[in-house]
């Protein structure tokens, strides 16, 4: 029956309580379709639950595996740490032979030394301590020219230098002078003193030649000099002095801080890669400078700083020659140096030792640590990409390796790196990684 019969008017409350119906039929038939009564809807809806779960487990693959590789980067580098051979030695008065560096020698059990050399002075003003005649003798620096022959010439002690107006200068020890080598005359500076006091000695510049050469006229030409630095500190007159006492205490004094400016500068001027030592420090003074400084007296000692330095690698090398257990291979080096007494001899001046390339003795005394290394780049580049289980085998070709491991990062590589800046050698035991 139709709802309107009978007259009777629709009502609100009818046309609600439909619309209400008929959207709770439509909440209803949803609820059923997620149950599965409605199968196109619980399909729906779970095919969006899928995409959502794959594509946040896709991301967390994604962030994990480059974390990882950032990891690998980050943390990709190699440590091999090394225990080196160690050997020792007792040394009783045992003494070494060394020659210059450069010099040609074959045996293999003589030491190579150099020489560091610089000049130093010191003055001090002191006042008068009267008038008195004062006789003294120019001095300077003159070079001295070989262009006669490729060896080494000698002049005796006292040989004469001419000026060309005649006057007579003379060096007061024997020197060596260089051969001429690559078409240029070897050269040698020295110095000279005035055969007589004045101040007509004097000299800033000038040629100078070697009278007692005159009768042999190919050596006389070729064999000369010039001044190199000014000529200075002759006089003849009276002049105010100070005594011999106050020039003695004077003098002692700058002598004394000049030894103590010497070694205070050594460590600054000896190479890392070498040693030096206390016996091998020479300082030579020459004589003692007095001028007059407006109405004071300067006092002033010039001095030549000399020090023996020999090469680290060929120092051990030498010395751990015939003990027991020396490798083929590789290098020594004495673990701590202060342990040895060592002490340098020659019979000869130090500025003519360091011409002629004379043998100095080095006696030594005291127990060597011998600490053996190798070639660090080899070692790296027989390693650089391989399988990291041929470590032991590539350590067999290096005996001054006692033992070896290897600390590859990230733990679960493989192989060793390729590129040689991510390896790090490390020697073990304390010895410093060299």
């Amino acid at each position: 029956m139709n709802k309107f019969e009978n007259n009777k008017k629709p009502s609100i409350r009818d046309i609600r309580i439909e619309r209400a119906n008929a959207r709770n039929g439509r909440r209803s038939m949803m609820r059923e379709g997620m149950r599965g009564v409605d199968g196109r809807v619980g399909v729906r809806v779970g095919a969006r639950k899928r995409y959502f779960w794959g594509w946040w487990i896709l991301a967390t693959i994604m962030l994990i595996s480059t974390f990882v590789v950032s990891l690998s980067v980050v943390f990709s580098d190699t440590i091999i740490r090394i225990e080196p051979v160690v050997t020792k030695a007792l040394f009783k008065n045992k003494e070494f032979n060394a020659v210059k560096a450069g010099t040609d020698v074959a045996d293999d059990a003589i030491l190579e030394y150099s020489v560091i050399e610089w000049d130093i002075s010191k003055t001090e003003l002191v006042e008068p301590t009267g008038v008195k005649t004062v006789k003294e003798k120019a001095s300077g620096i003159i070079t001295v020219y070989n262009d006669y022959t490729s060896r080494p010439q000698r002049l005796i002690k006292n040989t004469r230098f001419e000026t060309e107006d005649g006057y007579v200068y003379r060096v007061r020890e024997s020197i060596v002078v260089p051969g001429r080598k690559n078409g240029k005359p070897g050269e040698l500076d020295v110095r000279v003193y005035a055969d007589e006091p004045g101040s007509e000695y004097n000299r800033d510049t000038g040629n100078l030649t070697l009278p007692g050469l005159k009768s042999l006229p190919d050596m006389y030409a070729t064999i000369y000099a010039k001044i190199k630095t000014p000529i200075t500190g002759g006089f003849l007159g009276e002049r105010a002095v100070i005594s011999e006492n106050v020039k003695k205490e004077i003098s002692e004094k700058l002598r004394a801080d000049i030894r103590q400016t010497v070694e205070g500068e050594i460590l600054g001027r000896v190479p890392e890669d070498a040693y030096y030592f206390d016996s091998g420090v020479f300082v030579d003074f020459d004589d003692t400078d007095i001028k007059e400084d407006g109405d004071k007296i300067a006092v002033t000692e010039n001095a030549v700083a000399r020090v023996f330095v020999f090469d680290k690698k060929n120092f051990a090398k030498v010395l751990s020659a015939g003990v027991l257990g020396n490798p083929d291979k590789g290098y020594p080096l004495i673990s701590d140096i202060s342990d040895l007494d060592v002490k340098i001899t020659t019979s000869s001046r130090i500025d003519d030792l360091e011409l002629d390339n004379e043998i100095v003795k080095v006696l030594i005394n005291g127990p060597a640590e011998f600490v053996w290394y190798f070639d660090y780049d080899k070692l790296i580049s027989d390693l650089a990409g391989k399988n990291r289980n041929i470590l032991n085998n590539v350590l067999s070709g290096y005996p001054t390796i006692k033992s070896a491991d290897a600390i590859i990062r990230p733990f679960w590589r493989k192989t060793f790196p390729k590129d040689a800046d991510d390896f790090t050698i490390e020697i073990l035991d304390g010895y410093k990684n060299r």
